[in-house]
């Protein structure tokens, strides 16, 4: 019952994080400011990433089930707000409540787990939650679209709160037992302060990345790396400390937090630019675009499922890990080195190869850090490394979207000029492409599969990075036990029941 009820919680969190970006020409018609429309996408995502540490830091000193209440709560008022906002500043502060709480349905799920399954047999499970991640992301344009060609978008807010109530009542109901570590310390505000403000500077400027690098960008950026700066030496010399910088100093955790960064910036930073690959560059619908797309979806599913038996039968996972990252640098190669001519399923085949190689490594990059983590410091570790794979996303699709637009507005701003476009409008209207001149479609085409192709050539070549990171892992015993032999199950004093 635990385990459906996390299962929920992360698929209504990852679902909202793509879901409403097909209703935002929608949303921008109705409510105005079409100028600011993205940040309906990148507010939610930017306040997700941020409170992910909070959480897991959190978490070990009130417990768990407190926290992940706490987090549905704001993930329902949040959901509610943006389905009765009247304009965009209200929807857009609505979806940074919705965000706030989806980072702890996110990240709690995986501690929960932590908590409640011990590391050898941790790998089926966090396959499931892998999997529905991968399912939920990769189907929310789907569903969102659904939505919106019925005309009620808000309805995509609104379905949340029953479902998300329900996931309330079940983990109140079923999850009992001394659940995480409850320490009474000092919340350390100081550094909490100075890590939201820094960690939301950088992904403020990242976000705005796509727009061009100017004073303002530049400007965000450079703060936000000061503040950081300034939390890290904080952190190291308080007492009580948010995030504990010396326990994630341990090598198997900072090697897996580097390689969770690595496979999500090379798989989002490449897969956000493949439904225009396939309907700008090769001139598929949207339906088709996104069936050719369902293979790589199952692929992550099976690959999780696959990678977490292989775990649990086995013991290990090093092998399993620069398997998984090797199969995704071969097939992110592959995509971006096919020509503008070749056939459709080489892409698919490729695609589906990607699908495998992150379904099998991605949940085991949780399952190894959580493995050398004492119980006390799991919440902050699991959700460190959470962290690195949200902040390895958000630079991935905004350093990579950058990249993209730069090649276009290069080749195609002359001959679009011509025509009152802009290389942008590219992007965001492929429909209205069979307005456009044949030979100019066809220059668009191939165009967009060439700088296509450059972009997933860089995301390959930090997958590889990614690949020769996962080669210095060592392999250490996976505790038959929940909890660490010198590790406490709750502190002297504390009653059961993590609440």
């Amino acid at each position: 019952m635990v385990l459906a009820a996390l299962l929920v919680g992360v698929f209504l969190a990852a679902v909202d994080q793509t879901a409403v970006a097909s209703a935002l020409p929608t949303i921008a018609g109705e409510l105005g400011g079409l100028d600011q429309v993205a940040w309906v996408v990148a507010t939610y995502l930017l306040t997700q990433t941020v409170s992910t540490p909070l959480y897991g830091r959190l978490s070990d000193m009130y417990g768990r089930r407190r926290l992940y209440l706490f987090a549905i709560t704001i993930f329902v008022f949040g959901s509610a707000g943006a389905a009765l906002a009247v304009d965009l500043p209200q929807l857009i502060a609505a979806r940074a409540v919705q965000g706030a709480g989806a980072g702890g349905l996110i990240s709690l799920a995986q501690v929960v787990l932590g908590d409640l399954i011990p590391p050898r047999e941790r790998g089926r499970y966090s396959g499931w939650l892998g999997g529905v991640f991968a399912v939920a992301s990769l189907g929310g344009p789907l569903l969102g679209g659904v939505f919106v060609d019925a005309g009620i978008w808000r309805a995509m807010f609104l379905v949340n709160i029953p479902v998300a109530l329900v996931a309330a009542l079940v983990i109140v109901r079923a999850l009992r037992g001394p659940i995480g570590i409850r320490r009474r310390v000092p919340i350390d505000y100081l550094g909490t302060g100075l890590f939201v403000i820094g960690a939301g500077s950088v992904l403020l400027g990242l976000s705005s990345l796509r727009s061009g690098f100017g004073a303002p960008t530049a400007g965000t950026l450079v703060g936000g790396l000061v503040l950081l700066t300034l939390f890290a030496v904080h952190e190291l010399r308080t007492p009580h400390p948010l995030l504990p910088l010396r326990s994630l100093a341990d090598r198997t955790i900072v090697t897996s937090a580097v390689l969770s960064f690595a496979t999500i910036f090379a798989m989002l930073g490449s897969l956000t630019f493949l439904p225009i690959y396939l309907q700008v560059g090769h001139g598929f619908s949207a339906t088709v675009a996104g069936l050719l797309l369902v293979p790589q979806a199952v692929a992550v599913v099976a690959g999780n499922i696959m990678g977490g038996r292989l775990v649990t039968r086995t013991g290990r996972y090093r092998t399993i890990c620069v398997t998984g990252s090797a199969m995704v640098t071969a097939a992110l190669v592959v995509i971006g080195l096919l020509p503008p001519g070749a056939p459709i399923w080489l892409f698919v085949a490729a695609q589906t190869v990607l699908g495998l190689g992150i379904g099998t490594v991605s949940p085991l990059q949780i399952v190894v850090a959580q493995n050398a983590a004492v119980a006390s410091e799991m919440g902050v570790v699991t959700a460190s490394v959470i962290f690195f794979r949200s902040v390895g996303g958000t630079l991935g699709v905004a350093v990579l979207g950058t990249v993209l637009a730069a090649g276009l507005h290069t080749v195609l701003v002359a001959p679009l000029a011509a025509v009152g476009w802009t290389p942008d409008r590219v992007l965001g209207s492929p429909a209205q492409l069979a307005s456009l001149p044949a030979e100019l479609q066809a220059r668009i085409s191939e165009t967009i599969i060439t700088e296509i192709g450059h972009i997933v050539l860089i995301a390959a070549a930090v997958a590889a990075v990614g690949l020769l990171i996962s080669l210095s892992i060592i392999d250490r015993p996976l505790r038959e036990s929940v909890h660490s032999p010198d590790d406490p199950v709750t502190q002297p004093g504390t009653p059961p029941g993590g609440a």
